[in-house]
């Protein structure tokens, strides 16, 4: 399964959002958040690796409709790099490429005295038709200031489909100008290798990652997590081993909301991934329809977003008179519940699991951040953890222990 398929999805919800789209601004940060500790399915009662040991820490921005974006250097260049933890690979566009800039792109990658030619072509495809191909190149390749250039065998961007799709950011473009992918090896690109399974090889850091996604910022943690931000010891469920080489999946065992729990995981679709590529909260159509449903029924938020469930059967958006802290502290949180034999849960408030403000510019404006997808060859889940609920925590892939922690986190700055 190469799970850049996932990363699709954002694409298609940024369409469904598009009524919401204005410039970003320092509106709304993010708040703290709270989980339900309960032990692991794996029995682990290992806290993580604390900041103290960790490598470095990468500063986020937020584009619009909740992606992420950070700085890398290859070679002498610097590029605004989508952080997809649902591919593997690092992809940017070469100056050679012109679809890319018939999109915008700028800057584009020009290989440097540090890169060589691998002299092979790799390509992706994507679930929605966009695709990209290129020129293999390892070069040495940097995120944010603190992070040591490691070598990486990546694609040089000179053909591209949709895949460049102009979502503002914060580079020269005011778009994307690639991605960096943190999934496991097996999703690689045919001839590349991962940035940071590179990383690890080459400063021997910890094999674990964490991130903290808020409205307008962030922190990617490499090699450990900053325990000073959290204000509880993470609660961590297993990965499931079945996809462990190509994705982080989960066995998200169901969601309840207002004393209605709704079943998500399937004997025949388990996982659940965890992608801060996708910008929303995928559910398989069952569990979508039974949660819209029951938030819809809420008196409060039915007056609040005239008619209810109407918000995401319709993917509309609705302007409120209420702040972030008082829709939160108005309508139900969701618990998620992960496993079982003990379960892990975690609760997460409206504003960071069925509700994202998508500008950050009208802290009034609320569209749906749930979103459905049929179970089946091309969706082989039951859900996707996507960066509109994986705000509420500070999230741990501990990838040397196979297992993913969450854990509540202090206001965001």
């Amino acid at each position: 399964m190469r799970s850049s398929f996932l990363y699709s999805l954002a694409t298609l919800f940024l369409f469904t959002t598009a009524a919401c789209s204005d410039d970003a601004d320092d509106a709304n940060p993010g708040k703290a958040s709270s989980s339900d500790a309960g032990p692991s399915d794996s029995g682990s009662s290992d806290a993580g690796v604390p900041f103290a040991t960790a490598s470095a820490a990468v500063p986020l921005s937020a584009c619009k409709n909740a992606r992420y974006t950070l700085a890398a250097t290859l070679g002498t260049q610097t590029f605004d790099l989508a952080l997809d933890t649902g591919s593997a690979t690092l992809g940017v566009a070469a100056a050679s490429c012109p679809d890319c800039a018939d999109a915008g792109v700028s800057p584009m990658y020009t290989p440097g005295p540090s890169a060589v030619d691998e002299g092979t072509q790799s390509s992706a495809q994507f679930i929605l038709g966009s695709q990209w191909s290129g020129e293999v190149f390892q070069d040495d390749v940097a995120l944010g200031s603190q992070s040591p250039k490691v070598p990486v065998k990546m694609v040089a961007i000179t053909s591209q489909d949709q895949f460049f799709d102009g979502t503002p950011c914060n580079s020269a473009s005011g778009g994307l100008e690639g991605l960096v992918g943190f999934a496991p090896a097996g999703d690689l690109s045919p001839g590349t290798n991962g940035f940071f399974d590179q990383f690890v090889a080459t400063t021997h850091a910890p094999d674990v990652f964490a991130v903290e996604l808020c409205n307008t910022s962030g922190t990617l943690w490499l090699g450990g997590y900053d325990s000073t931000v959290t204000t509880a010891v993470p609660v961590y469920t297993p990965m499931l081993g079945a996809f462990a080489s190509q994705a982080y999946a989960v066995n998200l065992a169901s969601v309840t909301i207002e004393g209605t729990t709704v079943p998500v995981g399937t004997t025949t679709y388990p996982a659940a991934i965890v992608d801060t590529g996708t910008p929303v909260f995928v559910l398989a159509t069952p569990a979508f329809d039974a949660v819209t449903s029951a938030i819809g029924q809420n008196a409060q938020f039915s007056a609040m977003f005239d008619g209810g469930a109407s918000l995401f059967q319709h993917e509309t958006c609705h302007v409120t008179t209420q702040t972030e802290a008082e829709i939160d502290a108005m309508l139900p949180p969701l618990t998620l519940t992960f496993g079982s034999d003990p379960a892990v849960t975690v609760q997460v408030p409206a504003t960071e699991s069925y509700l994202q403000n998508p500008t950050f510019s009208e802290p009034t404006t609320w569209c749906t951040a749930l979103a459905e997808a049929t179970p089946g060859p091309t969706f082989p889940a039951s859900a996707i953890l996507g960066a509109g609920v994986l705000r509420s925590s500070v999230v741990i892939f501990d990838r040397e222990n196979q297992q993913i922690g969450f854990a509540p986190h202090t206001t965001c700055q």
